[in-house]
């Protein structure tokens, strides 16, 4: 047993060994075979309840439908014939044959309606103001050409007694004035003692006669022709485009000119606009932009003597940042702005050779200096200094000699110095000519004016056959060579040179502040002259480019200081309003003169006609001037004779 230890181990060894024997045996003698009986049954498979519901429900609905059949039947049965069903989809429906087409023609109506339907929606109601005004300027013209043209049949009766008869006649009413006016001039008395006795008692006979007239020989009164003043037709108005052209030409002189300047109501609409009331970007436009260097200092002043408040600092609070730069562009002075634009430049910041170029060439000595005192008050260190710390090379050189300021601002050109000085500028050697450090240009650029630089680098092209430009843009490098194109730029046509900068700084890489800077500097100088040279360039105006890609919101203001300082048309000097009084009194009421007609000026016949002229031979005389020239040739003959004549007996 295997649970108990063996007592021998070889019979167990044995008895093991016959075991497995024997299994084998019958391992070998198993015989295969298969087990066909009936799987045993469970009593919860033979009996399925779900099944039996099913099948008692769908018996319970037959039993339900055969009722149902068979009292139908059984009706049938017992009662007579008789409909029980109506087909009311027929009765709705149309009997033609066209139906389909109906239908057809129903929807395309209905899609007609909904297209109108939905256009009327979208139409907004439109009046035609031009139209009206066309209307109403022509309905005028009419009523003034029947006034004009209409008699005035109204009784004038100034002048007459309520005693006196009403005279429809112009002549009896001529009489009448004629004895009323005889009445005033002479008294009885008078006319008794100056004439005769028998004149005497027939004029106080007539004059004491009212129902007699007195005659006119007997007064010896002439009658004159009464002056009747000649009505002017009215005109036929300007209809249509060209009525609007007149508009929009006044609405632009309108708004070029700005309106009348006073310190006191400028310095009112400021305060006002910096305690919110108003908007203060239409304030800052109409009192700063569209003044004078000179009327914004003064508004300035009066603010801060009226107020005790600084204008910048108040009006910084209501506006955004780009209107902030533009007030403290116009509030401040040139020579401080001038020097802020070139410690920016020199730093870095925007343009560098064209800023440094425009701000320095475009100045004179004068301004050049007030720059450089600005310039060390506001940065405590001299430009000169900036300039050798920031700038190296010919650059350097070239700055320092436009800011020293002692050039000659003589606008007088010395023909045989700019023609010596043009042989000594071509002699020198081709690299060292257009040095800023050393040799002729050197010499020009510190002490000569720049009219006489300009004369001499034109003389230098006519000589040589090459532009200086093109000359300078071969031979020079980096910013030196900016900064001399832009400086031959800038003496050739300054206000091309200033259009150019504006249009390139208007880009969108450009710097929007440069735009600003020129427009403000240069609108008292020379703003006509740019807005021309930007329309002959670039094919559009000054304004429309500002407007269309300046992005700064204060656009609006730049291009009323273009409109108002570059209007060509000069503004009529302003009268003080005294003489304004004086002269609207003297105006007042009267009619504006009746202009002269044009006449042809008579032909001047003593004037020969060039042989060479191809009308000379279609041209032929007619025998009047034919006969007059004779006439003439004749009595010089005459004359000349005569003169002879005399010469002769003088010599006897």
């Amino acid at each position: 047993m295997p649970g108990f230890p063996t007592a021998n181990n070889i019979l167990q060894k044995r008895w093991n060994q016959r075991a497995y024997e024997l299994h084998v045996k019958k391992k070998k003698a198993m015989r295969s075979g298969l087990d066909t009986k009936k799987p045993k049954s469970f009593l919860h498979l033979k009996v399925n309840l779900k099944k039996m519901q099913s099948e008692e429900e769908r018996q319970a609905s037959i039993d339900y439908e055969n009722r149902i059949l068979l009292a139908k039947l059984t009706n049938v049965l017992r009662s007579t014939g008789q409909l029980d069903n109506w087909n009311y989809d027929y009765e709705l429906h149309s009997k033609s044959l066209n139906e389909l087409k109906l239908n057809d023609e129903k929807e395309k109506i209905q899609e007609e309606n909904q297209k109108l339907l939905k256009r009327l929606q979208n139409r907004s109601s439109h009046y035609d103001t031009d139209e009206w005004e066309d209307e109403y300027l022509m309905h005028n013209y009419f009523l003034e050409l029947k006034d004009s043209a209409t008699k005035n049949f109204q009784l004038d009766v100034r002048g007459m007694n309520q005693q006196e008869a009403l005279f429809y006649y112009s002549e009896d009413r001529h009489k009448r004035k004629t004895r009323a006016h005889y009445d005033k001039v002479s008294t009885i008395g008078e006319t008794s003692s100056n004439l005769a006795p028998s004149q005497a008692a027939v004029s106080e006979k007539s004059l004491n006669d009212e129902d007699r007239m007195p005659n006119m020989d007997e007064l010896k009164i002439s009658k004159r022709p009464v002056k009747t003043r000649r009505r002017r037709l009215p005109r036929l108005p300007v209809l249509g485009t060209e009525r609007k052209k007149e508009l929009e030409k006044k609405k632009k002189e309108a708004a070029a000119k700005a309106a009348h300047y006073d310190e006191k109501d400028e310095a009112v609409k400021l305060f006002k606009a910096t305690k919110g009331m108003g908007k203060p970007e239409v304030v800052v436009t109409n009192t700063l932009a569209k003044r004078k260097f000179s009327q914004r200092q003064q508004t300035k002043v009066k603010f801060e003597e009226q107020f005790g408040l600084n204008l910048e600092e108040e009006l910084s609070s209501q506006l955004d940042d780009d209107f902030q730069t533009l007030t403290s562009a116009l509030l401040t002075s040139r020579q401080d702005y001038d020097a802020m634009s070139i410690h920016s430049a020199l730093k870095g910041q925007g343009p560098f050779t064209e800023t440094l170029v425009e701000v320095l060439c475009t100045r004179n000595n004068g301004a050049l200096g007030a720059i450089r005192s600005a310039y060390a008050t506001k940065y405590s260190k001299e430009l000169e200094e900036d300039i050798k710390a920031e700038v190296k090379g010919q650059l350097r050189h070239l700055l320092l000699a436009i800011v020293k300021g002692t050039r000659s601002e003589s606008t007088n050109i010395d023909k045989e110095a700019a023609d010596k000085d043009t042989e000594q500028l071509i002699a020198t050697q081709e690299e060292d000519r257009w040095n800023a450090d050393s040799g002729k240009m050197a010499e020009l650029l510190q002490t000569a004016s720049w009219s006489h630089i300009v004369t001499v680098l034109h003389n230098y092209e006519q000589i040589t056959g090459k532009s200086s430009l093109e000359e300078i843009e071969r031979l020079l490098v980096a910013d030196y060579r900016d900064a001399m194109v832009s400086l031959v730029k800038c003496l050739s046509d300054c206000p091309q040179f200033l259009a150019e900068q504006i249009q390139i700084n208007l880009q969108a890489s450009g710097d929007e502040e440069t735009v600003m800077r020129i427009i403000i500097m240069r609108s008292e100088v020379d703003m006509v002259l740019i807005r021309k040279a930007f329309k002959r360039l670039f094919g559009e105006t000054l304004m429309d480019g500002i407007d269309k890609r300046l992005r700064m919101t204060c656009k609006k203001a730049l291009v009323q200081m273009v409109v108002v300082h570059g209007n060509p048309d000069k503004p009529p000097a302003e009268l003080p309003k005294e003489n304004q009084q004086d002269l609207n009194q003297k105006t007042k009421g009267q009619l504006p003169p009746y202009p002269k007609p044009l006449k042809r000026p008579p032909p001047d016949m003593d004037v020969a006609m060039p042989a060479d002229n191809p009308l000379a031979k279609a041209v032929v005389k007619s025998p009047r001037v034919e006969r007059k020239a004779d006439v003439k040739k004749m009595e010089k003959e005459n004359k000349s004779l005569a003169a002879d004549v005399n010469e002769k007996q003088d010599q006897t």
